[in-house]
């Protein structure tokens, strides 16, 4: 019994002698994080817009806001209409490539057409593509209105991934009617936009 005490004493201190000791756990040292590199937003396009010269009265005439990329509104004005033209029923469709644009659903109503008071119905649709159709009509029982100013603007964004291309702007069916159906239109100008 003393001999194995003996031999146990002497196997601890041999292994304290070779510095043994009891086994821990090993310490985890956690991978640093790195997040991914931030994806940039995309770049808008730049639009500018060039505007047909109005030579006629009694004409219509668009004028383009491209301050803010990738969208612009377009507004259509009416221009000169002499003092014995009065209007009060507009009709038009403006054609654009919708390859190029698209149209929001919502429209803007101009001053022109409203003067007086007058409620003033606007109906703005897209038939077909590329087909913006403006149907404007103030009530009968109120004069037609003379002059110039604005009619209705139409907001467009520039469709994804368009770039270096240009569309026009061009009317088709116009008329600028008396309350009796008398057309007064002269000419419907139109417009160049391109996208850088």
């Amino acid at each position: 019994m003393c001999a194995r005490l003996l031999s146990a004493a002497v196997l601890g201190c041999a292994l304290l002698a070779f510095g043994c000791s009891s086994p821990t756990t090993p310490t985890l040292t956690p991978l640093p994080i790195t997040n991914p590199p931030a994806t940039p937003a995309p770049v808008k396009p730049t639009l500018s817009f060039v505007a047909e010269p109005a030579l006629l009265p009694n004409s219509f005439t668009v004028s383009a806001n491209t301050t803010i990329a990738g969208e612009l509104t377009v507004t259509i004005n009416a221009s000169g209409f002499l003092a014995v033209s009065r209007v009060s029923k507009v009709r038009g469709t403006l054609l654009y490539d919708p390859a190029v644009l698209t149209p929001d659903q919502f429209y803007l109503p101009g001053a022109w057409l409203n003067q007086d008071g007058a409620l003033t119905t606007f109906e703005i649709s897209i038939q077909s593509p590329g087909h913006l159709v403006i149907r404007i009509d103030r009530p009968d029982s109120l004069l037609g209105v003379t002059g110039s100013g604005a009619i209705v603007g139409q907001r467009f964004t520039v469709n994804a991934g368009v770039r270096n291309r240009t569309t026009p702007l061009q009317w088709t069916d116009t008329n600028a009617y008396t309350s009796g159906f008398n057309d007064l239109l002269r000419h419907a100008y139109g417009g160049t936009i391109t996208i850088q």
